[in-house]
């Protein structure tokens, strides 16, 4: 069976894909790499946020929702310019602004990572989904109910033993998926 192309996808199933890649990398210890992927489903979450306020509610054309979104551009400009002033004044405006706290944390781990070339470990990398599931979960599901994430198991890693010419036995991250391709 092959999955629905991408660019067909609702920003809901995007957030879950990237969820589902963000806990693999994770399991293959690519803890970095993990956080990144993290901050991305965590930006996908609050498009469709920011896209239920504007066009579900508001019934703003989704052109002008678009154009709006890539003008924000990120985690931090999508807060600052788009989701917290929406919700300003309304019921959702606390849970926003410790959303955009917690966020904002994870969005500057990503930049230490994507744009000075950090590397994380597992503690760290661990912290990080923990936020990024939590605020995934609490900003899609004031929109759609239910829902439910795929939740985020740290013990769950992939080890495959290989033989390496002259190196002998050689742990190696793994993951069950790698032997599709």
């Amino acid at each position: 069976m092959t999955s629905k192309p991408y660019s067909q996808r609702s920003d809901v199933e995007r957030v879950e894909s990237n969820w589902t890649k963000t806990l693999g990398l994770f399991a293959r210890r690519e803890y970095s790499l993990s956080i990144v992927r993290a901050a991305v489903s965590a930006e996908l979450a609050l498009n469709y946020a920011i896209r239920q306020e504007l066009h579900t509610r508001h019934s703003l054309p989704l052109p002008f929702v678009d154009k709006h979104l890539k003008w924000a551009n990120g985690i931090k400009g999508k807060l600052d310019r788009l989701y917290i002033p929406i919700v300003n004044g309304t019921k959702l405006e606390a849970r926003a602004k410790a959303t955009a706290k917690a966020l904002n944390l994870l969005n500057e781990e990503r930049n230490l990572i994507a744009h000075r070339g950090e590397f994380r470990e597992k503690q760290t990398a661990q912290r990080f989904l923990e936020l990024a599931e939590k605020e995934i979960t609490s900003l899609v599901s004031e929109y759609m109910k239910p829902f439910v994430l795929k939740k985020f198991d740290p013990s769950h890693t992939y080890e495959r033993v290989m033989m390496i010419p002259g190196a002998g036995a050689v742990q190696m991250p793994w993951h069950p998926d790698d032997d599709e391709k």
